[in-house]
């Protein structure tokens, strides 16, 4: 929610928009670094293994992250009723 003098609220509390905008900047930043380093190391790959094992990677990354994701949701999804006890 933006005041008319210009300082966001926060659930935390207030933050100037100019922290905001430099915390979106750094996060945009850091998504950067890991696109780039990801497209070196596929790239690096395809290199080797070829295209056809290369583009494999797309499937078994998203079985993988299904498990990671299957996985983490096993196990903290019992946290959540810890306040209707």
């Amino acid at each position: 929610m933006y005041l008319s003098f210009g300082i966001v609220m926060a659930g935390l509390g207030a933050m100037m928009p100019c922290v905001v905008y430099s915390q979106t900047g750094t996060i945009i930043s850091i998504a950067t670094i890991f696109d780039i380093a990801f497209n070196l190391l596929f790239g690096k790959i395809i290199d080797q293994m070829g295209y056809h094992l290369g583009f494999m990677i797309l499937p078994v990354s998203m079985i993988i992250f299904y498990l990671i994701v299957n996985f983490l949701i096993k196990k903290y999804k019992p946290l959540r009723n810890l306040g209707e006890a």
